[in-house]
C-alpha cells in the first residue's frame, strides 16, 4: 500500500506558500466533481432444473428436488468523469442545471484536492490530479508549470503513454512514493478492460504499464461502450480555458476571470 503519510516529512521542494482561496481557485482541479455512475448493474442469472425463470433463488430447504440456479459474476461498469478545475461553488440550479440534479439526486462527497505540486506553488494542476486519480495517491509531474498531459500513443485499438516509465520512477522522489497506474492494473488483474476518453483520462486508466485497453480522444469516437468495465472521462473544457491564460513567473496560467456574482 502506498504512503498514506498527509504530508511528506521533507518533499522535494521543501515547504512551500499556500495561497489564498481566490488564487487557487482555477488550479483546484482535481475533482471535487468525480461522477461515479454505474453503467450497468445486476448479476445475470442462468437457470438449471425449474423455478429460476423469474430470476429468484429456489430454498433447497424447503424445495430439495429444485436445483439452484447458478449466478454469474456482475458485469459492473463504471464511468468516471473528471472536470478538472471545478469546486462546488461552481454549481449553480441556473447555470449548471445537469450537474445540480446529479448533486441533488444522487450521493455526493467533498474528496481531497491535493496532489504533488509543482516547485513554489501550493496548487494542483491537471496532470497531476489525474495522476493522483491513477495512484489512489498525491502524485505530480517533475518541472516548472502546470504541463499538459501527455498525448497518448496509439497501439492498434489502445494506446500507451509516453514516458511513462519516467513518470512513475519520479514519484519516488516527492516524498509520497505513488504507484501509477494503480487503478487500471485492479481493473486488468480482475478480468477487466478499459477505456479512456480524453489525455487526462488516460493517465488515470492506464494500467502500471502506461497501456490503456482503448483509447478514445473525444466521446464521439469511442464506439460501443459495453465491453469496458471501466471508462474514464477527461471533461477538460475548464482546465483548457485556463491553460490559455497568460503565465505568471512561475510558469502557471493566471487565473481565469470570475463570472459576476449572480443576484438572488
Amino acid at each position: 500500500m502506498p504512503n498514506a503519510t498527509p504530508y511528506p516529512p521533507q518533499g522535494r521542494y521543501g515547504a512551500r506558500p499556500r495561497l489564498g482561496h481566490r488564487a487557487a481557485r482555477p488550479l483546484a482541479i482535481a475533482f471535487l466533481a468525480l461522477s461515479l455512475i454505474p453503467l450497468t448493474a445486476g448479476p445475470a442469472l442462468s437457470a438449471t432444473g425449474t423455478g429460476a425463470s423469474t430470476g429468484t433463488l429456489a430454498d433447497s430447504r424447503t424445495t430439495p428436488q429444485t436445483a439452484r440456479p447458478s449466478v454469474a459474476s456482475p458485469q459492473r461498469r463504471v464511468a468516471l468523469i473528471g472536470v478538472p478545475g471545478l469546486q462546488w461553488s461552481d454549481l449553480d440550479e441556473t447555470r449548471t442545471p445537469n450537474l445540480w440534479r446529479l448533486v441533488a439526486e444522487g450521493a455526493s462527497a467533498s474528496l481531497s484536492t491535493r496532489a504533488v505540486p509543482p516547485p513554489d506553488r501550493g496548487i494542483t494542476c491537471p496532470t497531476a490530479g489525474w495522476l493522483t486519480v491513477s495512484a489512489g495517491q498525491r502524485a505530480g509531474v517533475e518541472g516548472k508549470g502546470c504541463q499538459a498531459p501527455p498525448t497518448p500513443q496509439p497501439t492498434g485499438q489502445g494506446a500507451t503513454i509516453p514516458n511513462w516509465r519516467a513518470l512513475s520512477a519520479y514519484q519516488a522522489e516527492t516524498g509520497y512514493d505513488a504507484r501509477l497506474g494503480t487503478l487500471g492494473q485492479l481493473v486488468a488483474d480482475s478480468g477487466g478492460k478499459t477505456a479512456a476518453i480524453g489525455p487526462g483520462a488516460a493517465l488515470a486508466a492506464a494500467d502500471k504499464s502506461g497501456n490503456i485497453t482503448k483509447y478514445a480522444p473525444t466521446l464521439d469516437t469511442l464506439g460501443d461502450p459495453t465491453p469496458y468495465n471501466l471508462i474514464v472521462l477527461d471533461a477538460a473544457d475548464l482546465a483548457n480555458a485556463w491553460a490559455e491564460q497568460p503565465l505568471d513567473e512561475y510558469g502557471v496560467p493566471t487565473p481565469s476571470p470570475q463570472p459576476p456574482a449572480r443576484r438572488r
